[in-house]
């Protein structure tokens, strides 16, 4: 199974392949209908608790979990999870909460939707099927801004809590027309953007989007924050760096000693970064830049799958990693 950006990708190719042989008129009719025809809700599930979860997130009063064909689940503990309604069925890849109550999902067909109830209930905001472009990640600065980054460059900016969505351009971000995958903000407040063919771009507090210098030419597909202005960034075939300072340009390499591809990363509370990828790989990497085991057997889980660790979130002590077969809990050693 393949990242989580990944496997997206794939799909995307697909369908604007087919597109393309289409005649314009066609199109045109396929967008109109795409219109006027309302996403359908996601089923509730009996197996929803062991499908293809891509995101997690710990709201500070419960966890939520989302992905394949509109799951979202929820629990208090992380030992016991519940489907709940949600008004489209695309897969969902991202998560994120500013309080325990506002919170927003994104997925396929440029699907975002927000939650004011930690979660219990949500509401759909912007449903563009018809661009066939998903969204990747989602960041939200405070309950009224935020940004929603996707495939081709979509890029997309809210003042209002996602009432209203206007698509951004931002010449260093989106002219090359890249897979934006990853945004977040930096410890010093700047915003931070990793995508396809090693992209990197940041948005000072009082300045606009720079292009920054990548020390590697692959897809990224995560960001962690780490200091004043620097970041932890992972993506394929094992890849990750740190830098102190993403604008000053220097990076070291992390020696993961993988070659899977990584899609997440995650501040733990002893200061150790967890990362996740292919292959049920999880690593700690810790303030020197080492990368320690965590005991997780990277072959293949109980029922021997080898599927992958798409995100993660602390709780209770605990790693609560997003799988291929819904939430698995991990005790990490001392």
């Amino acid at each position: 199974m393949q990242p989580k950006n990944i496997a997206k990708r794939s799909m995307v190719t697909m369908v604007l392949g087919l597109a393309a042989v289409a005649a314009l008129p066609l199109q045109s009719a396929v967008a109109k209908a795409a219109e006027l025809i309302p996403p359908e809700p996601a089923m509730i599930a009996p197996l929803a608790t062991h499908s293809l979860l891509l995101d997690i997130v710990d709201t500070g009063k419960g966890l939520v979990a989302v992905g394949e064909r509109g799951h979202v689940l929820l629990s208090d503990t992380g030992s016991s999870w519940k489907q709940v309604q949600v008004p489209v069925n695309v897969l969902l890849t991202a998560v994120t909460f500013t309080d325990a109550d506002n919170g927003w999902a994104v997925g396929h067909d440029a699907t975002v939707l927000h939650t004011t109830d930690g979660g219990r209930t949500w509401a759909l905001q912007h449903y563009s099927p018809e661009i066939g472009q998903p969204l990747l990640d989602v960041y939200f600065s405070d309950a009224r801004e935020g940004y929603a980054v996707g495939a081709f460059g979509l890029f997309l900016h809210t003042t209002d809590g996602g009432q209203n969505w206007e698509t951004i351009t931002p010449p260093a971000v989106v002219d090359d027309g890249f897979h934006l995958n990853a945004i977040t903000r930096l410890n010093d407040g700047a915003l931070f953007v990793v995508g396809e063919m090693g992209l990197l771009a940041v948005k000072p507090v009082d300045g606009d989007w720079e292009k920054l210098d990548s020390p590697y030419e692959g897809s990224l597909y995560a960001i962690e924050p780490i200091g004043p202005h620097g970041a932890v960034i992972v993506g394929m075939r094992g890849n990750a760096f740190r830098s102190a300072d993403v604008r000053a340009g220097q990076w070291d390499a992390i020696d993961t000693g993988t070659v899977q591809g990584l899609t997440s990363a995650k501040h733990l509370p002893n200061g150790e970064v967890a990362i996740t990828g292919m292959n049920r790989t999880l690593l700690l990497l810790g303030a020197d830049g080492r990368v320690r085991p965590t005991g997780v057997d990277q072959a293949e889980d109980a029922e021997g799958e080898t599927g992958p660790f798409n995100g993660v979130a602390v709780h209770g002590g605990k790693l609560l990693l997003a799988t291929h077969d819904g939430v698995q809990t991990v005790t990490l050693p001392q």
